[in-house]
């Protein structure tokens, strides 16, 4: 349920116009990934580190 949360709150900020602040964005990113079946969050490891993050 946390993660909805994330997701509901963060979104309507960033729909708003708003930004994240890092803080922020590590939140909703590891809301994303724990919602990822373990090949998703594999190849989401793999495009980041592709992208130099």
């Amino acid at each position: 349920m946390e993660r909805l949360d994330v997701f509901l709150e963060y979104g309507e900020k960033l729909a708003a116009g708003g930004s994240l602040s890092k803080e922020e964005q590590n939140a909703l990113f590891l809301a994303l990934t724990e919602s990822m079946s373990p090949g998703e969050r594999q190849q989401l490891q793999q495009m980041m580190a592709f992208l130099g993050r």
